[in-house]
């Protein structure tokens, strides 16, 4: 299936708290060799002070876009790949589907969130927890799809949650979710699937 997805970090109380940042890699060449490692995982846990809780960031991913590649070493996590366009492209065109959270809890969300999990870098601080909306709007993604938001806390199970299809078309629409907070860090993660594999 395409996939298309996004990130936000929640910090639903403020205090002293911090957590390792994530990673991901993507080359793109037209050819990849050689037996050296390639590691897309989470920074370790920030924090040295009694009073401070963190965990460590969470894993990344790792795409290869090259005519030959013969690397040794599949990756940490194994890498997805593929074969570079005729002029490959660094930033999307307009026509590539793309997702964002616009809001939680009416709270309006960055553009361009950072993700981080270090206090007080988070995206959004959240007061009080409980179930949250979470807007989504989506470019290019068939309103038949399947938009779905993770929250992965920093301690705890995960949670998968599909968005409904709130307005709009395959050019702009908007879908709605309805988002544990707890207490704690928590990063929020949006996905749009849909069609054939990439």
């Amino acid at each position: 299936m395409r996939r298309r997805t996004g990130a936000l970090c929640l910090d639903p109380g403020g205090g002293n708290r911090a957590s390792g940042g994530g990673a991901g890699i993507r080359l793109i060449a037209d050819a990849i060799s050689g037996n050296g490692v390639l590691e897309a995982v989470g920074g370790a846990a920030a924090g040295a002070a009694p009073s401070t809780t963190s965990g460590a960031g969470g894993g990344g991913r790792i795409r290869l876009e090259a005519n030959t590649n013969s690397l040794v070493d599949l990756g940490n996590p194994v890498f997805s790949q593929g074969v570079p366009e005729l002029v490959p492209r660094i930033f999307r065109d307009p026509q590539t589907p793309a997702i964002r959270s616009l809001s939680l809890a009416d709270n309006p969300i960055s553009s361009d969130p950072l993700g981080g999990l270090t206090f007080p870098n988070s995206d959004l601080v959240i007061p009080d927890p409980g179930v949250k909306l979470l807007l989504i709007e989506a470019e290019n993604v068939p309103v038949d799809g399947l938009v779905e938001v993770r929250v992965i806390r920093r301690s705890g199970p995960d949670t998968k949650v599909i968005a409904e299809f709130v307005s709009g078309s395959l050019e702009a629409s908007t879908w709605s979710a309805s988002v544990p907070v707890d207490g704690g860090f928590s990063t929020v993660q949006v996905r749009a699937a849909f069609g054939a594999e990439d």
